[in-house]
């Protein structure tokens, strides 16, 4: 039950980045063509749930991928299997940041939601955020060089992912911190005045 929940969570909280990141970020000035969005909050999303949940959340955020621009767009096109290896890719860098990071000695936290915010430390979050973006950016732009299609992305495409993934990861990765505070204290406060 809580796998599904879990799941499920990741999936409609990933939807609803992506249309934010639609709606509200994505415009003519942070986007052009196929050369990436310069703030792209799916990633944090990604990046924060497979965080908080481990493998469910990489499965949450692949299926929010590979729904959201059908739900959002009502876009009725499949996807190719180039967009679709993109995708994996995409769901799986942050989840492959981790173990690269535990491998190296460096992430040692379980996948606890109740108390990971307080085990990790600003510079091990920075550094998970910028490997899962490097990973993200340099994979999916490999995938779509394999495309017999589509040239291979420019080195400013690769730039304009990683900076996208990065500045993405670290508005969601904030503003859950502060959420979490905030409601920590909250939590805090109540108690206290039920006591008295």
């Amino acid at each position: 039950m809580t796998i599904t929940r879990n799941i499920l969570i990741t999936f409609a909280v990933y939807v609803f980045s992506y249309w934010l990141w639609r709606a509200l970020i994505l415009s003519p000035i942070t986007a052009i063509d196929d050369l990436g969005s310069l703030i792209f909050l799916p990633h944090g999303i990604r990046l924060l749930s497979v965080i908080l949940f481990g493998w469910v959340g990489v499965i949450g955020s692949l299926l929010g991928a590979l729904f959201s621009p059908y739900i959002v767009l009502m876009n009725a096109e499949p996807l190719s299997i180039y967009d679709f290896g993109e995708t994996c890719a995409g769901a799986l860098a942050p989840i492959l940041s981790i173990f690269i990071l535990r491998w190296v000695g460096l992430w040692n936290h379980a996948f606890n939601s109740k108390q990971i915010f307080k085990a990790l430390s600003l510079k091990l979050l920075m550094l998970v955020i910028f490997l899962s973006s490097f990973l993200n950016a340099f994979s999916s732009n490999l995938i779509t060089a394999a495309n017999a299609e589509v040239e291979f992305r420019s080195p400013v495409a690769i730039v304009n992912f990683l900076i996208g993934d990065i500045v993405g990861a670290l508005i969601v990765i904030m503003l859950a911190i502060m959420v979490s505070t905030g409601f920590n204290r909250y939590k805090k406060v109540l108690s206290s005045s039920n006591k008295t």
